[in-house]
């Protein structure tokens, strides 16, 4: 049996994995995300009546960055799978480039697709897990395809106030191959996960971040419709921060908080967030609304069902609020009963004593 072969034909085989349970669009007609379909490059992303399709695809990555709920994924467990704390230099290059490189030298060079499929909580990640990453790039290669240069999309700058990390001279771009020369074949430069590792990672199982995550984000996607998913990006950025010390919890992340301002605990918001992040809790007679930010996606489900309009999206959350598991109360209310058609309600903002169904309608909205 050749190995390598094999291992080829697995890697090669539907290089973007596509999850479309997670897309905001499948879930509910209410959606009004499109960013997938905004970045593509060659329009191959289109919402069908079963679901969503994405026709010849060319592997750039883009909508893995642009997509809130991680629909889309590429070659994120290779680089996982490589990344470890005692890891030193990490090299990749998209598969154009690495074509071009000598066979002694791709070794030591991590192939991927293209770096379209970079997001800031994944090199974040791969940042606080090795001691440095060059990028080989060509800005030639990358004009078609990247809506930004790769400088651009790979300033990750707004993390650094919360790292104390010099993101900067950790992560290098390198446009001539002939930069790449000190480089090769020193000891601090990682080997790439080449087939053979890769096949073997199949069948023996892995031990490293990548299964971690993959595990416990992924396991429960087969089962019944009610699981809801964790959401591998902000996951990413919890365990990196995870890994620091000294971290100020009063900074800010780039993640915005949830507000509700009207409501009827109906439900919707729950029972459609793709996370969990939103939950209604029955307490005796009493309903309350729990935001867990580390597991939302800003995918705008919540705020895209909500009938009345009541959800908004308000100042961004603090590393702590973030590092905490314990869920954030937003809105609570107590059980009452219309004082016209007699039907017990909750509402948020009751001045009148009557449900929504009996009010005049300018009350209501």
């Amino acid at each position: 049996m050749d190995i390598e072969k094999i291992a080829e034909l697995l890697q090669n085989l539907s290089p973007v994995t596509i999850r479309p349970q997670l897309c905001s669009k499948v879930i509910t007609p209410k959606s009004t995300c499109t960013n997938c379909q905004n970045i593509c490059p060659v329009n191959s992303i289109t919402f069908t009546s079963i679901g969503l399709k994405a026709d010849q695809c060319i592997s750039c990555g883009l909508c893995i960055e642009a997509c809130p709920n991680h629909v889309f994924r590429l070659n994120e467990s290779k680089l996982l799978g490589i990344s470890t704390k005692e890891t030193p230099t990490l090299i990749i290059t998209c598969s154009l480039l690495h074509q071009k490189l000598e066979k002694r030298n791709q070794g030591y060079v991590t192939q991927i697709s293209c770096f379209g499929e970079f997001y800031p909580e994944l090199l974040v990640y791969l940042l606080t897990s090795n001691s440095r990453i060059l990028l080989i790039h060509d800005p030639d290669n990358c004009k078609n395809c990247l809506a930004k240069s790769l400088e651009e999309k790979v300033n990750i700058n707004q993390y650094a106030h919360i790292f104390n990390i010099d993101f900067t001279s950790k992560l290098q771009v390198i446009n001539n191959l002939d930069d790449l020369k000190p480089y090769i074949g020193t000891p601090e430069i990682q080997p790439a996960h080449d087939r053979r590792s890769f096949f073997k990672s199949i069948f023996n199982g892995s031990k490293n971040m990548s299964k971690q995550i993959l595990d416990s984000a992924l396991s429960r996607q087969n089962s019944n419709k009610k699981d809801k998913v964790q959401p591998l990006k902000r996951y990413y950025l919890l365990e990196a921060l995870k890994k620091q010390e000294n971290l100020e919890l009063s900074a800010l992340l780039p993640y915005p908080q949830l507000n509700i301002n009207t409501c009827n605990f109906c439900g919707a918001c729950s029972k459609l967030c793709p996370t969990k992040a939103i939950e209604i809790i029955q307490e005796d007679e009493k309903k309350v609304i729990t935001f867990t930010p580390n597991l939302c996606t800003h995918c705008h489900v919540c705020s895209d069902v909500c009938f009345f309009q009541g959800l908004s999206w308000g100042q961004n959350i603090t590393v702590g609020d973030f590092l905490d598991k314990t869920p954030l109360l937003l809105a609570s209310a107590a059980q009452k009963t219309c004082e016209n058609c007699e039907q017990e309600y909750y509402d948020l903002n009751d001045k009148n004593n009557l449900c929504f169904l009996c009010r005049p309608v300018q009350d209501v909205f």
